[in-house]
């Protein structure tokens, strides 16, 4: 094995990690994508990493639970109309 081998491995990953957290692939599922920037070593690039993944997830949950609050909302208006 070439020692660039390894090296051009990790890279790929990596552009297909941003690749997903911009939405440009749906390659990987949610926890590969934090499994591999958790393995990542070099500081700066696992921060930054770490935004974009918190970014989209926590965005995806928030936009999750408007919709259920909404629903929910929603539930109770018609058992209080039914009730009155």
């Amino acid at each position: 094995m070439e020692s660039g081998l390894i090296g051009d491995f990790a890279k790929e990953l990596i552009n297909e990690v941003i690749d997903n957290l911009n939405n440009t692939k749906e390659s990987l599922s949610k926890q590969k994508i934090k499994n591999i920037i958790e393995r990542i070593g070099e500081p700066f690039l696992k921060t930054k990493l770490f935004e974009l993944y918190e970014n989209k997830y926590e965005e995806n949950e928030l936009k999750k639970l408007e919709k259920e609050k909404k629903i929910i909302e929603d539930k109770i208006n018609k058992l209080k109309s039914k009730n009155q």
